[in-house]
């Protein structure tokens, strides 16, 4: 049922693209023109800000591609505040996906309907969720899958949030930074289309480099301390 709902919510996503692209080639329309005027309209109007943590909190409900999101943030409203609001807006969705697992199912029914990769981790979220879900953030795994999971297994409110907080950090550093490097201003500079690395800044983009190399770390020592915990702790 889950890979249903999300080939149906794809279909209806490269629907719409398809749709925006047709309806621009109509009209002349470039794909550099089309991201001139998406962007000189998003900057340009004061509700862009919520409208853009709005579209983010509602994510587990739209199917929105998250990674997408945080790099039109990043270009469009530059690296801190596109943080800001992205930081508020993913909490939020993941907050909303949580609630919804626990109104799924209760207490009793929780651990039969966990399956796959949570119901390989459901002991260690039973003794310790902080570090569980903090792991589970770091670790690039599914994110709907986690926060829905947790709220069907019942996981303490408290340690899911915080956990939740710091453990996406290092990923929406990078992905903002990366779409923070994309100068779609340069796209209203006079008639002329610039190239691809007219419109990258490349000091950022170095930047963004470096938090992914950084994050790819992150993940791969927090997994392999997991694994050889997992281990001691089974000998």
């Amino acid at each position: 049922m889950r890979r249903k709902t999300k080939i149906l919510a794809a279909l209806l996503w490269l629907a719409l693209l398809g749709a925006s692209f047709a309806w621009a080639g109509s009209q002349g329309y470039g794909v550099l023109d089309l991201a001139r005027a998406l962007h000189a309209h998003i900057a340009g109007h004061s509700y862009a800000p919520m409208v853009y943590i709005l579209i983010y909190a509602l994510r587990p409900l739209i199917f929105f591609p998250a990674m997408w999101l945080t790099l039109l943030g990043g270009s469009v409203f530059g690296f801190w505040p596109a943080l800001f609001y992205t930081v508020i807006g993913q909490n939020l969705s993941a907050q909303l996906a949580y609630g919804l697992g626990r109104l799924l199912v209760n207490g009793q029914t929780a651990g039969g309907t966990a399956r796959g990769l949570l119901a390989r981790w459901r002991a260690l979220l039973d003794e310790q969720a902080f570090s569980t879900v903090l792991i589970l953030r770091v670790v690039y795994s599914p994110y709907e899958l986690v926060s829905y999971g947790c709220g069907l297994l019942r996981v303490p409110w408290m340690p899911y949030t915080l956990a939740t907080l710091l453990g996406t950090m290092p990923s929406l550093l990078t992905f903002v930074s990366f779409g923070a490097s994309l100068d779609f201003a340069e796209l209203g500079q006079g008639v002329r289309q610039p190239s691809l690395l007219e419109l990258l800044d490349a000091r950022q983009l170095l930047i963004s480099g470096g938090l992914l190399a950084f994050s790819l770390l992150v993940a791969w020592a927090v997994g392999r301390r997991h694994r050889q915990h997992v281990i001691t702790g089974s000998a």
